[in-house]
């Protein structure tokens, strides 16, 4: 390359289209080529392109880790994502997994083989530079605009979209969303992750984030990710709560429509950047072109500081779309920043001044020429619509520019400085314009409004003096020279020194040129001159030419002229979408509803409002639609929040307590209770107030739970309910058979002495706390509570529920059992708590289901229910006494395992160390038994020699009976399935005669233990029969009927299985003389009968024979 030269400009509106690499190397799109420039603190160079893509490039990233950060990565809006050799400048290789033009693209900061893009119809793609595998995924149906890779861990990415819309995934599962981070209401322009593995504490103001139940910044491993939006606000947000804890609203410091050129639409791009090793400062762009340094740390106006505050011409002049930064080996921190004006700064970080500025050109350069007077200055016009002049010979600044571009609407496509007057440059444009610039001055440019007559001043001499003769006998004799008209044809610049009526053939001859090149500008000012203002403002509204200046003369025509007028400049500045001064314009001319709806129909609905709260009456119908219409808007997006307040604007507070509740947190839950029960929304506030309480319960925050219920006076059985649900968390607790952090409880929860049960407990805290006893009357009455209670469902137990929403669950049974106590009705109390103790059980919690069972009956008599107010229960009805029954045997279940655990541990303790190092299990058991004698065993195991227990209980045929045909009924399903999916597969054609012989036993493996019980059940039939559908239909139905004709209360309140019973009495009998010999007996018979299976065979072997 050469030493110095002007690149093309950096592409526009794309969030990463630049990137430095740790050397200093600036890699920039520009057009469809890609910029290699090496920076330093002082100079700068272009020293390659990167060429090959089709389009315009859309993004560019360098891979930043060491022995590669010379590999880079750009996208197109081609859809193709290339890798590059910088070094080499050479294509590595291309992906083309995109259909649609990509938006962003990022190399993983963590990860040196992944990079992720993201096109404009939402889809992200995964690329693996080592293997060039792709994998894509679909997060959300919406635009993507920029997307940024954590520099912690290599799967998290953070995605911003067109409608402000930002979302987390996590790329090693399939794109799946971790956050959705709703704040901003418009385009998301740019991300960036805090340098800083953590989630230290920032300042913030209270309106700026939500409340997060008692847990303070650090307590969750996360990382802070900043957000810039169209909006006007920089966001911070924690990515362990999913929420905003930080809005940073842009300062004005410029002063608006300077050094602008109002021929370029120029909309805010807010681009934020996150310095390596600086947690506490980000850095971001601004509206004109200015870049603000936040400190995170302050409050105030001492939260920003703006760069290049120490001269004058520093900033950009426009907005700025990329930013970048590098650490250089002298220790220096440069940024770099690109902007709609053209140039390339780089900064700073330090000072915050500009090192330098390197010019680029944003078109072809279509003419150059050096000044005769000034040495070194180069003009050069450029396709842009620019002028640049520059100084060649400075031995400061080598790129020391000027733009000039007021006045120029097209290409400048020729140049011409004045021979002997220093500065003054003339130009031609492309549409037929010709103009004049002071190169040393700020003036806008000579433009020529009559160029057709100025053009004749410039021919031959003779024809200039033959001019003054024709001109004097048109002025001095009554006959014109013969073909003379002044103001027409050869003759036109005469009209300029003839009369009036001459004067107006050469503006009509200069407006036809005007015309034909498209000046419709300069016709409308000719037609103004000539006192036609109706025709200049017809002329202006039919191209599209309509200015301010002239709306201001339109009064002169007349009102109805003026009016007309105005509706024109609206439609014109409608297409230009500059909606608000077309509002505006609609209120000179007394149209107020017509502006409210030119507001509303392009969505303008916080300025409609606006502007109907000042001019018209409160109760305006039009008000309420359009907080109606903006609260659906804004609802749609995900702006809860802000949909809410239009909602209680409108009147609904029923909507906007509904909204909220939407982001189902839990201070969004508490802030729609309070909403609605204000609003006297009473249904409503109750079960927000309920949902927000039972989250605070599942999160053992119960003392909040308490609190928000306690707000509505009606949720007095729902206290009682998290009451329960408290002391039994806690109680279980204290056990230490579960562990669970506890955010907040109440003293009355602290555990009482072992020997109380807790329905005792809970008993003593409703009476002293809540008011509610067996006297308690009103609202208060326990009748009415417990039909209160009966109409909250309670749904059926599955083993995936948490632990945590199973003890809610169990305690709203706990509850009712209670509340039937206190009313003396034994049947459904027994039946309540049967089903708190089966919640645990059926749900997978076993421990805790002994546990809750030994908390209820610490005496293990279910017929006691109370020390304190000791009365035996009395079961009158079937269903009661069988669930009595079942509690009581689910309770003797667990001491029989009790006695086997302790006595055989007793046992194992007075082994020899060797022999208790040589044997396991049963072996253990046998020898410490067998192998001893009596008195070598302590009489610590003589106190286990009796069951303390009627062990019977356990050993009921009719509930073995009763398992068994449900085991079989169970294996039989398992079977046919398996039939039904080899047939399938076979049908399907999905299986050769190979697999048919390798797979099918494998699929049917898990039921040959069920068929091989069957056969063993049924000796006269031969093993080698082979099932059929019709075969195992055959028993499915004798199973079934089995089922149907035993009674209803063994198959709802079961008991524990009874062949596993018998198998654990035999077993205790192997090591203590403890269970009686008819109960043995028993045992064994129930093996023979129901222990079918060859798992249960095996086992009762050395029983049975």
């Amino acid at each position: 390359m050469h030493e110095r030269s002007l690149p093309a400009s950096p592409n526009w509106y794309f969030s990463r289209c630049s990137d430095l690499n740790s050397s200093g190397l600036l890699g920039v799109g520009a057009k469809n080529i890609i910029y290699l420039i090496d920076v330093s603190a002082s100079f700068c160079r272009v020293i390659g392109e990167l060429v090959g893509h089709k389009d315009l490039v859309s993004g560019f990233s360098f891979c930043q880790h060491a022995g590669q950060s010379h590999i880079c990565v750009s996208s197109s809006n081609d859809g193709s994502v290339r890798f590059w050799d910088s070094d080499n400048k050479v294509l590595i290789r291309e992906h083309a997994a995109h259909q649609s033009p990509i938006s962003a693209v990022h190399w993983s900061p963590v990860d040196k083989n992944l990079v992720v893009s993201g096109d404009e119809k939402g889809i992200v793609v995964c690329h693996w530079y080592n293997t060039g595998d792709t994998a894509s995924f679909f997060p959300e149906p919406r635009t993507i605009f920029c997307l940024t890779c954590s520099p912690h861990s290599w799967s998290s990415v953070a995605v911003g979209y067109k409608d402000g819309m930002i979302v987390l995934i996590d790329v090693s599962k399939k794109g799946e969303v971790m956050h959705r981070l709703r704040g901003h209401d418009d385009e998301i322009h740019s991300l960036a992750w805090s340098p800083v593995a953590s989630e230290e504490a920032l300042y913030s103001r209270p309106e700026d984030t939500e409340a997060t139940s008692g847990v303070s910044a650090g307590d969750e491993k996360g990382c802070y990710l900043a957000s810039g939006s169209k909006d006007q606000t920089v966001r911070i947000w924690s990515t362990a709560k999913g929420k905003g804890v930080m809005t940073l609203k842009l300062p004005f410091v410029k002063k608006r429509g300077s050094a602008v050129d109002p021929g370029v639409k120029e909309r805010l791009w807010l681009h934020v950047h996150w310095p390596k090793g600086r947690p506490t400062e980000l850095v971001s762009s601004c509206f004109c072109g200015e870049l603000v340094m936040w400190d995170l740390t302050r409050t105030g106006k001492h939260r920003w500081t703006l760069f290049g505050t120490s001269s004058e011409g520093q900033n950009h002049s426009r907005i700025i779309f990329n930013l970048s930064s590098v650490h250089l080996q002298d220790n220096r921190e440069l940024l770099i920043s690109t902007s709609m004006d053209r140039e390339i700064k780089c900064w700073d970080l330090a000072s915050l001044d500009c090192c330098w500025t390197l010019p680029t050109l944003g078109g072809f350069v279509y003419a150059l020429t050096f000044s005769p007077v000034g040495a070194g200055c180069l003009a050069v016009g450029v396709g842009d619509n620019m002028i640049r002049v520059w100084n060649t010979l400075t031995t400061q600044n080598q790129y020391d520019t000027r733009s000039f571009w007021q006045g120029i609407k097209s290409k400048v496509t020729a140049l011409a400085w004045h021979p002997k007057k220093e500065g003054s440059l003339s130009f031609g444009t492309d549409d037929g314009k010709v103009g004049i610039y002071d190169v040393f001055s700020n003036k806008p440019p000579q433009i020529s409004m009559l160029p057709l007559s100025t053009s004749m001043d410039h021919r031959p001499k003779e024809d200039l003096l033959q001019d003054c003769i024709t001109l004097a006998s048109v002025k001095h004799s009554n006959a014109p020279p013969a073909g003379c008209v002044p103001g027409q044809g050869e003759h036109l610049h005469l009209g300029l020194f003839s009369d009036r009526p001459a004067l107006h053939r050469m503006f009509e001859a200069e407006e036809e040129g005007h015309v034909e090149a498209g000046h419709y500008d300069s016709v409308v000012y000719l037609r103004l001159w000539s006192g036609d203002l109706e025709g200049a403002l017809q002329l202006a509204t039919e191209k599209g030419e309509l200015n301010d200046h002239l709306l201001s003369i339109a009064p002169m025509a007349g009102f109805a002229v003026w009016s007309r007028t105005v509706e024109a400049f609206v439609k014109q500045l409608c297409l230009q979408e500059q909606y608000l001064k077309a509002a505006s314009h609609l209120l000179s001319i007394n149209k107020l509803y017509e502006a409210i709806d030119l507001l509303r129909s392009h969505k303008l609905y916080r300025e409609a409002i606006a502007l109907v709260k000042a001019r018209l009456p409160a109760d305006e119908p039009v008000l309420k639609e359009l907080y109606t219409c903006w609260a659906a808007v804004l609802e749609k997006d995900g702006h809860f929040s802000a949909a809410a307040k239009c909602y209680l604007a409108a009147g609904a507070s029923f909507d906007a307590a509904k909204v909220i509740a939407r982001k189902n947190d839990i201070s969004s839950l508490r802030t729609a209770a309070s909403l609605a029960r204000i609003s006297g929304e009473v249904a409503l506030a109750q079960s927000l107030a309920l949902r927000c309480a039972k989250d605070l319960a599942a999160a053992q925050d119960w003392v909040g739970a308490q609190e928000v219920l306690s707000s509505q006076e009606s949720l007095l059985v729902h206290r009682l309910h998290i009451c329960v649900a408290e002391l039994l968390s806690m109680m279980l607790t204290d056990t230490q058979v579960v562990s669970q952090s506890c955010v907040s409880s109440h003293p009355w929860a602290s555990p009482a002495e072992r020997i109380i049960s807790i329905q005792d407990q809970v008993r003593d805290v409703w009476e002293q706390q809540f008011g509610v006893s067996q006297t308690s009357a009103g609202h208060r009455s326990v009748g009415a509570l417990l039909l209160e209670l009966k109409s909250v469902e309670s749904p059926t137990p599955t083993a995936n529920v948490p632990l945590r929403q199973v003890q809610l669950y169990s305690s709203l049974h706990l509850t009712r059992a209670v509340l039937s106590w206190l009313l003396d009705d034994d049947g459904q109390l027994m039946k309540e708590l049967w089903q708190a103790v089966a919640w645990l059980r059926d749900a997978g919690h076993l421990s805790v289901s002994a546990e809750l069972c030994r908390l209820l009956f610490p005496d293990g008599d279910v017929s006691v229910c109370s020390r304190k107010h000791p009365r035996t229960l009395n079961h009158s009805e079937e269903e009661a006494k069988a669930a009595a029954n079942s509690l009581q045997a689910f309770v003797y279940y667990q001491r029989l395992y009790d006695h086997w655990w302790s006595n055989s541990i007793q046992i194992q303790n007075r082994l020899p160390l060797s022999a208790a190092d040589s044997s396991t299990g049963d072996e253990v058991k046998d020898k410490a038994v067998n192998g001893k004698s009596e008195e070598s065993v302590c009489p610590a195991t003589r106190r286990l020699d009796k069951l303390d227990f009627d062990a019977s209980l356990l050993l009921r045929e009719d509930h073995a009976a009763c398992q068994a045909a449900q085991r079989s009924v169970k294996e039989i399903q398992e079977r046919l399935a398996a039939m039904v999916l080899q047939h399938s597969r076979v049908e399907g054609g999905q299986l050769d005669s190979g697999e048919k012989e390798v797979d099918v036993p494998a699929q049917t493996s898990a039921t040959r233990e069920a068929s091989d019980s069957q056969r063993s059940a049924d000796p006269g039939q031969r093993s080698e029969d082979p099932e059929t559908l019709l075969s195992l239909s055959s028993k499915m139905s004798e199973h079934q009927k089995q089922l149907a004709d035993l009674p209803d209360t063994i198959k709802a309140y079961p008991h524990p299985d009874v062949v596993e019973c018998c198998l654990v009495l035999l077993h205790v009998t192997k090591s203590s003389p403890c269970v009686s010999e008819s109960l043995q007996q028993d045992a064994k018979d129930l093996l023979r009968k129901y222990g079918a299976s060859p798992s249960v065979l095996k086992a009762s072997q050395r029983f049975l024979t």
